[in-house]
This record gives structure tokens, C-alpha cells and sequence, in this order.
């Protein structure tokens, strides 16, 4: 063993972890109150096992994603990140959590606000300065992406990977059955449950309206 192969082991080792963490970063950091700003609890986001469960499956199979499907990934895994920014900040800045249905209606008043209330330079610059920050995120997520899907290609690694995501899955779903172990306190709230939730009151709205029209 050359001296160059345990430092390569050990790069492997930290791309790992360091694309593990940023993908369950942006799915469960918190809102710092009563600020814009952000900051981890060091919770475990529960679809982001699902979706490494779900490569590692298909890596099983020899049929990892495409850069395509990835990026096609990436980009809604940043939607997500930025409906989480929303999920947790909305109650610093409002006091109350955020509702689609009703707080869309306004959000052209709010554009309209902004752009009475800042000059346009200054617009200029929160709107590439927004574009950059996602883009980075953007990118940082199809970076970890990538790097677990080359991961999935080593054998032994497929093997952690598949049994560490099959363990908090489970460990998420056995959260929700009456048992001692109280394993969702290690879980951040799934984003796909709070907007599925507002997806099913818009609807239910929408019916109520149509109804009474």
C-alpha cells in the first residue's frame, strides 16, 4: 500500500460525509428567531433516505441515473430547499406558519413593494444575488448527488449506504407506531407531508368555491 492510497481512502471517506450532510442540510436546517438566517439542529430528513434507498436500489440493478436525471433531481431537490427556507422562516418574520392559498394572493403586492422600496440598483443586486445563491445551492446538491452515485459503484459502499438508509427509514416509520423508542424526534418533519398538506386544503377550497358559485 502506497503512502498516496490512505489519503485517497480518506478523501473518499470526507466527499462521503460532506455530500451526506449537505443533502440533509437543505432538507432540515432551522430558521435562527427572529432573523432571515439558518442554522442546523442536526436533524435526519427521511426523504433524503428514501432517495439515496431509492439509487442504491437501482445501482443494485446497474442502472444508476443519468447526468440528465440528476440535474432533472437537483433542481427539485432546490425547489424543496427553498419551500423549506419558507416553511421555517415564515413564522420569525409573520408570526404564524406559511399558507399557499392565501399568501400567494398577495405576493404580487409584496413584488410591488419591493420595487417602490429599493432603488434599482439595489434591486438589481438582491436579484443576481438570489440567482447566485441558488445556483449554489444547485449545484452543491448535484455535487453530493454525484458523489453518492460514484460511491454506489464500490460494492462495500453500496452495502453501508443501502443498509444505513434502510435503517432510518425504517426507524422513521416505526416513529409513528406506539413503541418505547421514540425515533422521530430525530427526524426533521418531512416537507413533502407540510405541503402536501396545503396541496389538499387548496384543494378543498377550490371545491368549497366552485361549489358555492
Amino acid at each position: 500500500m502506497t503512502i498516496n492510497q490512505p489519503l485517497r481512502i480518506v478523501r473518499q471517506i470526507a466527499s462521503l460525509f460532506l455530500a451526506l450532510f449537505i443533502l440533509n442540510f437543505f432538507l432540515t436546517f432551522h430558521n435562527v428567531w427572529p432573523t432571515l438566517a439558518i442554522t442546523t439542529r442536526f436533524e435526519l430528513s427521511v426523504e433524503i433516505a428514501i432517495l439515496i434507498l431509492t439509487l442504491a436500489i437501482f445501482a443494485y440493478f446497474r442502472h444508476l441515473p443519468s447526468n440528465k436525471v440528476l440535474i432533472i433531481v437537483a433542481l427539485m431537490l432546490t425547489v424543496m430547499t427553498v419551500a423549506r427556507y419558507m416553511e421555517v422562516t415564515a413564522p420569525a418574520l409573520f408570526g404564524r406558519g406559511i399558507n399557499l392559498y392565501w399568501d400567494a394572493q398577495y405576493i404580487p403586492h409584496v413584488a410591488q413593494m419591493l420595487v417602490e422600496a429599493t432603488s434599482p440598483l439595489q434591486l438589481i443586486g438582491l436579484i443576481i444575488g438570489a440567482l447566485i445563491l441558488l445556483i449554489t445551492i444547485f449545484y452543491l446538491l448535484l455535487y453530493s448527488l454525484r458523489c453518492i452515485c460514484s460511491r454506489l459503484k464500490n460494492s462495500k459502499e453500496h452495502h453501508y449506504l443501502t443498509a444505513i438508509m434502510s435503517v432510518l427509514t425504517i426507524a422513521y416509520f416505526m416513529g409513528h407506531i406506539n413503541q418505547p423508542i421514540h425515533t422521530l424526534k430525530y427526524f426533521s418533519l418531512p416537507l413533502t407531508k407540510t405541503y402536501w398538506s396545503q396541496l389538499q386544503f387548496i384543494k378543498s377550497v377550490m371545491i368549497i368555491e366552485s361549489t358555492e358559485v
